[in-house]
């Protein structure tokens, strides 16, 4: 999407962190649904505002030696965890929305 927007490609465009963050989340969310992409950018987005206010309470040095290496260390136990429990990503636990096809006959 990025690349239409700025008409170009460069593989200087994206650091290794943002690559990483990306493939995080289409292995979180799950791999071929548009619903998967979504809950993995929600998570990719939200889990390092939550680990800034979780550490905000914390002592300034404390806070300074965890800033960044707790939300890799998350992002880390997340996909491990969800690549355990649910290979097919959170999107799986979606409800299928597909219709089901009809069994019956019509009738006249």
């Amino acid at each position: 999407m990025l690349a239409i927007v700025t008409q170009q490609v460069s593989p200087g465009a994206y650091g290794l962190g943002f690559s990483l963050l990306l493939v995080v989340a289409a292995v979180v969310g799950g791999l071929g649904s548009l619903g998967g992409a979504a809950i993995g950018a929600v998570l990719v987005t939200l889990l390092p505002w939550v680990v800034d206010q979780a550490t905000a309470g914390l002592p300034a040095d404390l806070g300074h030696r965890l800033q960044g290496n707790l939300e890799i260390a998350l992002f880390g136990v997340v996909v491990i965890v969800v690549t355990v429990l649910w290979p097919g990503g959170l999107a799986r636990l979606l409800p299928d929305r597909k219709p089901r096809p009809s069994t019956s006959f019509p009738t006249q």
